[in-house]
This record gives C-alpha cells, sequence and structure tokens, in this order.
C-alpha cells in the first residue's frame, strides 16, 4: 500500500478543460460502461502490473496519429511510471454514465471517440484528485498530531475496499457459518429457505459455491485457444444460475434515483454487481463486489430477500447484525478461532460469561495471557465519503478507544489482573506471581475498511497512553503493545497455528514497526514513514509467506473447525 501518482486530464493535454457530456455525446452509455468493465477485469487480475496498464492504454490510442499518440506516452512515462487505469475511477465513471445514461446508435469516427473516452477517464481522475488535494490541504497538523493518519486517512480510506482486491476464500467460509448456522443451530431455518429458493438454490453451500464459480470465471481468460490475453468481463446467461444472475443484476432507472444525490461509497454497486447487455450477457462491474456478496452483501440481501424483515425481532437491519455479531460471529466464528489457536492442553481458555470487564476471550498459556476484544462493527458510508481526518478518528475512537469500549475495556481488565485473574484459581494456587507474567492485548475487527495503514499505530499509542496514566507497567513482567487484526486473517490462515505461535508472530509485528520507526527518525522517508504505519497483516505475511501457503488439508481443517458438513457437496 501507498500512493502512485495518477496522471490527470491537465497533466496529459495542453487544452482548456472540456466538459464529460461534451465529450462523450457521441458515444452511447452502453459503449462506455462496456469498455470499462473490460478494464476493470484487466486490472482485478493484474492491477500492479505496467503491461497491463499499457495494455489498456495502447487498445485506445491504436486508432491515434502517432504523433500523438507517442506525446501521450511520453509525458505519461516521464513522471507518472505508467499508471494510469485504478478500479476507484473505473467505478466513478460507470456512476456517472448511469446518472447521464445514453441510448443511441454509435456514430463513425472511432479514433475520435477513443480519444474523448482517455480524455473523459482523465478528467474523472482530475476530479477525484482535486477532492483529495482539498481534503489535504484543510487538514492542519499540529505538533504533537500524527501527520501520517491526517494526510493519508482521507484519501486511502475510500479506496481500501475498491483498489485492493478481495481474497474470495474467508469471505466463502464467513458466508457458510452464516448460513449455517441459521439454517441448522437457530429458529430462522424458514428464512434461509426462502432466501435459497428466492436464488434458485437448495443449499447454503450451493448459494457460496454458485458464487465462487461465478467469480471464477474472472481468472479465466476470454479465448485461451487463440491466446487473445483479455480477461472475462463479462458472464453468460446459465440456466443454472438463472435467478442469482438476475438478482445481483441493476436497473438503470432505479440506481439513478436512489444514487442521483451521492454514490454512498457505490452502495449500489456493491448490491448490484452486474449490468445486463441483451438477453445473454451479463459485464462484471466490478470483480471485488461479486466477492463482497459472499458475506458482506450476503448479510444485506438476506435482510432484504429472505422475510426475515418482517419478524417483529428484526425490524431493522441493525437487529440481525446485532444478533450475528453476538451469536454467530463471537460465541461461534470467534471463539472457535481461539480454541483452535490454543489448543494445547496446557492453555486456559475462557470466554466473556457476562460478568463486568470479562474478556470477549482470556487465554493464559504459563505466563503469558492473552486479552481479546472482538469488535464486529461497520464503519459507516458518511465516514467513508467525507474527505475528513477528523471525523475517521472520531468513528475510529467510539468504535475502539473509549472508556467502555475496546482500549478502555483492556485497560481496566489489566487493573483488575494486578490482583487475580479471570480464573476460579488465583495466583497463588497457580503458582504464578504477577511479576512474571506477559500480558498480550488484542483487538479483533471484522470491517475490511479498518485495515488503512496507521490505525494500529494510533491505537496502539492512545494503549500505551492510558497504560501509563494507570502505571500498570510496574505490576507485570510485561504489557506488549496492543495489537489490531482483522478476524479475516485468522480464517485464512487458520491452520498456520499449528507450527507458529500468535504471540511470536505479535513480537515480530511490533519489533519491525520499532525498527521501520527508528529508520524513519533518521531519514524521515516516505517509503519508512509508510513502513513505520503498516498493519499487523501485512508485515506478517511477507516474513512468513511460506509458512502461510495452504495446505492440502486446509478446506478439511475449516469444515471440521466450524462444523460446516450439513449439505456438503460430496466429492
Amino acid at each position: 500500500m501507498g500512493f502512485t501518482p495518477t496522471p490527470a486530464f491537465t497533466d496529459i493535454f495542453d487544452e482548456p478543460i472540456p466538459n464529460l457530456e461534451d465529450l462523450l455525446k457521441n458515444i452511447p452509455s452502453e459503449t462506455c460502461i462496456t469498455f470499462l468493465a473490460f478494464i476493470n477485469a484487466e486490472l482485478y487480475v493484474k492491477s500492479d502490473d505496467n503491461n497491463t496498464q499499457f495494455k489498456i492504454l495502447g487498445i485506445l490510442l491504436r486508432r491515434q496519429e502517432p504523433v500523438l499518440r507517442n506525446k501521450i506516452i511520453k509525458k505519461l512515462t516521464a513522471k507518472y511510471k505508467g499508471v494510469i487505469f485504478a478500479k476507484l475511477y473505473n467505478l466513478e465513471f460507470i456512476h456517472w454514465e448511469l446518472l447521464n445514461y445514453r441510448v443511441f446508435e454509435a456514430s463513425d469516427g472511432a479514433a475520435e471517440a477513443d480519444l474523448n473516452f482517455l480524455k473523459a477517464y482523465l478528467l474523472i481522475v482530475e476530479r477525484i484528485n482535486i477532492n483529495y488535494t482539498d481534503a489535504i490541504d484543510k487538514s492542519i497538523v499540529n505538533e504533537d498530531d500524527d501527520f501520517f493518519s491526517i494526510k493519508t486517512w482521507p484519501i486511502i480510506i475510500e479506496q481500501i475496499e475498491v483498489n485492493h482486491s478481495i481474497y474470495p476464500i474467508p469471505e466463502m467460509i464467513k458466508g457458510m457459518i452464516f448460513l449455517n448456522y441459521l439454517e441448522h443451530n437457530s429458529p430462522y431455518k424458514e428464512y434461509v429457505i426462502q432466501f435459497l429458493n428466492k436464488n434458485g438454490m437448495k443449499t447454503g453451500w450451493d448459494y457460496v459455491i454458485g458464487l465462487s464459480n461465478l467469480l471464477e470465471s474472472g481468472w479465466a481468460n476470454l479465448n485461451e485457444k487463440e491466446g487473445s490475453g483479455f480477461y472475462k468481463f463479462f458472464l453468460n446467461k446459465s440456466d443454472r444460475y438463472e435467478y442469482l444472475l438476475e438478482s445481483l443484476s441493476l436497473n438503470i432507472h432505479e440506481y439513478k434515483e436512489r444514487y442521483k444525490k451521492s454514490k454512498q461509497n457505490f452502495t449500489g454497486f456493491k448490491d448490484k454487481p452486474l449490468y445486463k447487455i441483451g438477453e445473454e450477457q451479463y459485464l462484471v462491474l466490478n470483480w471485488n463486489y461479486i466477492t463482497n456478496k459472499m458475506y458482506d452483501g450476503l448479510l444485506f440481501d438476506f435482510y432484504s430477500n429472505s422475510g426475515i424483515k418482517e419478524n417483529e425481532k428484526f425490524t431493522k437491519f441493525e437487529d440481525l447484525k446485532k444478533y450475528i455479531s453476538s451469536n454467530i460471529t463471537e460465541k461461534y466464528t470467534f471463539q472457535r478461532i481461539v480454541k483452535y489457536i490454543f489448543k494445547s492442553r496446557y492453555a486456559k481458555v475462557l470466554f466473556d460469561n457476562g460478568t463486568s470487564n470479562f474478556p470477549d476471550a482470556y487465554v493464559r498459556n504459563g505466563k503469558y495471557i492473552y486479552l481479546f476484544e472482538l469488535k464486529d462493527t461497520y464503519i459507516s458510508t458518511d465516514v467513508i465519503n467525507s474527505y475528513s481526518y477528523e471525523k475517521i478518528k472520531e468513528h475510529i475512537d467510539i468504535k475502539f478507544n473509549t472508556k467502555k469500549k475496546g482500549i478502555g475495556q483492556i485497560v481496566k481488565q489489566i487493573k483488575k489482573l494486578t490482583e487475580e485473574p479471570f480464573e476460579e484459581k488465583g495466583y497463588n494456587e497457580l503458582n504464578l506471581k504477577t511479576r512474571n507474567i506477559v500480558i498480550y492485548p488484542i483487538i479483533v475487527y471484522t470491517d475490511k475498511f479498518f485495515r488503512v495503514y496507521g490505525i494500529n499505530n494510533y491505537l496502539k499509542k492512545e494503549f500505551r497512553r492510558r497504560i501509563d496514566q494507570e502505571n500498570l507497567h510496574q505490576s507485570f513482567n510485561g504489557i506488549r503493545d496492543l495489537t489490531f487484526i482483522d478476524l479475516t486473517f485468522f480464517l485464512d490462515h487458520l491452520n498456520v497455528f499449528s507450527k507458529i505461535k500468535l504471540n511470536d508472530l505479535i513480537d515480530y509485528f511490533h519489533l519491525e514497526l520499532k525498527k521501520a520507526e527508528k529508520r524513519h527518525f533518521r531519514n524521515r522517508s516516505v517509503e519508512s514513514l509508510w513502513k513505520e504505519n503498516e498493519n499487523f497483516e501485512s508485515i506478517v505475511i511477507k516474513k512468513f509467506n511460506k509458512d502461510f501457503d495452504k495446505d492440502p488439508n486446509y478446506i478439511k481443517e475449516i469444515i471440521t473447525t466450524f462444523n460446516l458438513t450439513d449439505n456438503l457437496p460430496k466429492g
């Protein structure tokens, strides 16, 4: 993760800035959206590859006069390293096209249309970059403030979901756990059946595997026999997935009516990531959003289409989310993960029993104590689209840094540990002295937007400040820095904990942050500043990449750990 300079219209063309309506008035919207879907497919598979960037650019410039073509390429490569196209700009362009939809037969003049499309794309970039520049200029950095967070969060948070591919396996697991739990461990089985029937499916496995099969198409070449080298940007009509495809397809008129005032962090595309053309094909507007349908999108779809919102217990989506957070995310998924990680017979594992200040998970393995707080919470669309450091920081504090939530909870738990453990036996019975104890405080989050660089660093400093205020260090051998970990990380790498200890990963993470902090203090480089604010997942995966490679037993371990054998397809 980092900033990559992206050229805008005024960086490439020495002419007055036109308006989008004039540039695109002779190009049908369907033509533009089709090419944007093509671009997205290429970026989905190889977004960081310069060859991909120039392949797309080459298609747009292939009909231009050599002098103009070479001039554009020279300007792009001289300063911008050839990075032009990004999924965020694609979606912004598609959003504009849907709000300004044009239907007519395309006229002659393909060369002019290609050039105008490129100019329009760079105008979209210009508009977004202006928002980012304004956000940075408005952010005032005081001497004691965190420069990195103030200058980057307003820009990065909007891009974290769009420009970075979502790995499908953990989303499949979460989706399957959700459907399996409601069907086999809750009184709400009837709603699962209704939801599956509406999508032409018989079981939860059918639904998740159906989405997986659609997603797999994104990695298939459009014409492998001829070796075209283009990735698939559409799905063909399928009798097997007819209901599913239709349920994922947006309606232009409904979209215009609902999102004419705001894109709402592209909620419309998350809800309906397909665009039907003719009777046989569906353009994929963003492959990430099909992955999103495996869990986050599934929750919203389930609430809207299963009939559960007619139940008096779930009159709002928040009611269902609260039920999921407590019964599925915490008491089922999270607790089984913790039990798996600490399955040693020497580990004492306890979960929240409802008493005051009890951790969501308490683990003691010898002198090492782990305090887990799970926060299954979403960041609001208004915050994501605010371009405001103050609003983002306020939201983070509300979710993770109050006296009663997150850091405040863990500080109270550590204060209790100065007197007694969260176990039935006291320190004397356990033959344990507090001066030997090492504490690992951990907050586990579930929303991918909190992966933004700098959040762990900010919360770490806030936690350290609170610990110093309470003078708690002197009571223990060590209180490790706070670690902020995505629940998805554990799902994605569950089997690795049979050979690597969690505290080893945490220790390595904080050691690397301290090294980066020292390097930045010495050289004040942009690179060292980014490294100083990396998240847990990024650092440990780079170090232990080989250990994190999937082994043949991974899926079996997942199915067994979360008891997903019901309706499991044979073979």
